[in-house]
C-alpha cells in the first residue's frame, strides 16, 4: 500500500465511545459519581428521592400513584435523563443491562438502596457504544464490595394528613481473601395522601379548573356528551 502523506492525516480525531478500563473520574465524557457515604450523608435516601435529587433528570415517575391517570399508578420509579423519556435511559447494575419494561423504562424499585455502594451517571447521550437506550444517558448502580456482618436500617417520614412512609432494610455479607456473597431486603411503604386533604390543592373552580377538579384525574371522571345543552358536563357539578 502507498504510504499516507501527512497532508492526508485529520488533524482531530474524536472519539465517542471507549471501552477501554478506566475510572469515571478519569473519562473524558461527563460522569457524575454518588458514594454509599454520601448517600449516608443526605439520610439514606430512597429510591425515589435518589431520582429525583439527580440535577440532570426530569420527569421521573416516582409516585404510588400521580394525579394524572396517565402516570405510573403502580409503584414504578423510573430515571429520566435530559427529560428524553425514561425508555431512552439505559439503566445497568454492576455494568450489566437492567430488564426494562417496553416503552416505559427499567423500574428500579427492584434495587435495595442498602445493597448500592455508589452511582455512576452518565450526563452524555451514549447511544453509540450502548444503543438507543442510552440517547438520554447512562445510569449505573454498583453494589457493595467486601460487605461483612449485619446491618439493619429503618426510617419513618411523619407527613401531615397521613401514616406517613416506612423503610425497613435488612443486608447480610460474608467476605474472605478471595470471594464474597450478600443478600440484601427492602421493604418501602407510602401512604396514601389525597389532593383533599390539603387545603391549598382544592381551588374554587372559578378560579381553575384544574385544581383537585381535572377530569384527567385518578381516579378518573365521567364527562357525559349530548346533555342537550351541546356541551360537556363537568364531573360532579351541577347542571
Amino acid at each position: 500500500a502507498a504510504p499516507v502523506m501527512a497532508e492526508e492525516q485529520p488533524e482531530e480525531m474524536i472519539i465517542t465511545g471507549s471501552y477501554i478500563k478506566g475510572t469515571p473520574e478519569d473519562a473524558a465524557v461527563p460522569v457524575s459519581v454518588l458514594s454509599q457515604q454520601e448517600l449516608l450523608d443526605v439520610g439514606s435516601p430512597t429510591i425515589v428521592e435518589i431520582t429525583r435529587n439527580l440535577n440532570v433528570t426530569s420527569g421521573n415517575d416516582g409516585e404510588t400513584n400521580q394525579f394524572d391517570g396517565r402516570g405510573a399508578g403502580s409503584g414504578v420509579t423510573t430515571i429520566n435523563l435530559r427529560g428524553l423519556g425514561a425508555a431512552r435511559t439505559l439503566v445497568m447494575i454492576n455494568g450489566h443491562r437492567h430488564v426494562a419494561i417496553e416503552g416505559a423504562g427499567v423500574d428500579i424499585n427492584s434495587m435495595p438502596v442498602s445493597a448500592i455502594g455508589r452511582v455512576e451517571v452518565r450526563k452524555d447521550g451514549a447511544a453509540a457504544l450502548d444503543g438507543s437506550d442510552a440517547i438520554g444517558g447512562v445510569v449505573n448502580m454498583i453494589t457493595r464490595e467486601g460487605f461483612e456482618g449485619l446491618e439493619l436500617r429503618a426510617s419513618n417520614t411523619f407527613i401531615q394528613e397521613n401514616d406517613g412512609d416506612q423503610v425497613v432494610a435488612a443486608i447480610a455479607g460474608w467476605a474472605d481473601d478471595t470471594m464474597d456473597a450478600m443478600i440484601a431486603v427492602e421493604y418501602s411503604h407510602r401512604s396514601e395522601l389525597k389532593a383533599s386533604d390539603r387545603a391549598w390543592a382544592l381551588r374554587p373552580f372559578s378560579f381553575t379548573s384544574q385544581g383537585g377538579w381535572s377530569g384527567i384525574g385518578n381516579p378518573g371522571g365521567i364527562l357525559p356528551i349530548g346533555n342537550g345543552t351541546g356541551t360537556a358536563a363537568d364531573p360532579g357539578c351541577a347542571a
